[in-house]
């Protein structure tokens, strides 16, 4: 049955490996780019497939902030990658999570999004505020007085997808 499935999402894929308007690959919701990643990793499509790769590499190509390692909402035509202040938890979470998933675990930009979690990532309900970089303060719903609950579950979600074996001191915290 998931074979079925996944062969349905992946006949709508673009030629560019994203689905729908590529710019709205996160802000389409449940149809865009971000969303059909996670239903694959859900589904546990074949990481080999090529089409899943030009999936995973159209993502890291447009939401990834390689500076940061975090995932962002919106892509910047500038920067060629992800807008840094629109770098989300709940997004980058699920990015992991997916690439995770997708055969991506030991790419060096799927360790720093782990990275960016781990130093980010807050379940503190407010206590670290002042300690998170600024670009980021303006988030109120993310990184506000209280912690984005959907932040914190994707985040573990992304985590515990980890093999226990190949989690870091870091992680394990």
């Amino acid at each position: 049955m998931n074979d079925i499935l996944i062969e349905k999402i992946l006949q709508k894929q673009n030629q560019d490996g994203s689905w729908g308007d590529p710019l709205r690959f996160y802000t389409d919701k449940y149809k865009g780019t971000t969303w059909n990643l996670i239903y694959l990793a859900e589904l546990n499509a074949d990481p080999k497939d090529a089409r899943i790769q030009a999936a995973c590499e159209f993502i890291l190509n447009r939401s990834y902030d390689p500076k940061s390692g975090g995932f962002s909402v919106y892509y910047s035509e500038q920067l060629s990658g992800g807008m840094p202040s629109r770098v989300i938890p709940c997004l980058t979470g699920n990015m992991v999570y997916a690439l995770i998933r997708l055969g991506y675990l030991n790419d060096p930009r799927a360790r720093k999004a782990i990275d960016w979690i781990v130093q980010y990532q807050r379940a503190d309900d407010g206590e670290y505020v002042g300690m998170l970089p600024d670009k980021y303060k303006s988030h109120k719903a993310c990184f506000g007085k209280h912690s984005c609950f959907m932040g914190v579950v994707k985040s573990l979600k992304a985590l515990a997808e980890i093999p226990e074996l190949k989690r870091s001191v870091e992680v394990n915290k």
